[in-house]
C-alpha cells in the first residue's frame, strides 16, 4: 500500500501551553511515522507547531493521526493542511 506525507498545523490550547512537550508527545505518536516539526509564528504572540507524518494510504488513517494528536496535553486543533503521496 502507498505511503502519504502529511503535513499538519497544531495549535496550542493556549498561549501558555508547552510547544517543547507537545513536540516530544509528537514523537511518541503511533498511527503516523513522525517526520519532522517546526514552530509557526501565527500572531499575537501565538505559535503553532507544523508537523509531519507519513501514513498509510487507507480511509481513515489522516482522522485517527489527528485523534491521537488532539490527546496531547496542550493541543487545541489540529489541521491537515497539505497531503503528498509518496513514490
Amino acid at each position: 500500500m502507498a505511503e502519504v506525507l502529511l503535513t499538519l498545523k497544531i495549535m496550542p490550547a493556549s498561549a501558555d501551553s508547552d510547544l517543547e512537550a507537545i513536540s516530544e508527545g509528537l514523537k511518541n505518536i503511533s498511527s503516523g511515522r513522525f517526520n519532522s516539526v517546526e514552530k509557526e509564528p501565527i500572531g499575537f504572540g501565538i505559535v503553532a507547531l507544523k508537523a509531519g507524518f507519513v501514513v498509510t494510504e487507507e480511509e481513515g488513517a489522516s482522522e485517527r493521526l489527528e485523534e491521537e494528536i488532539k490527546k496531547i496535553e496542550g493541543v487545541g486543533e489540529v489541521e491537515v493542511t497539505a497531503s503528498h503521496r509518496l513514490i
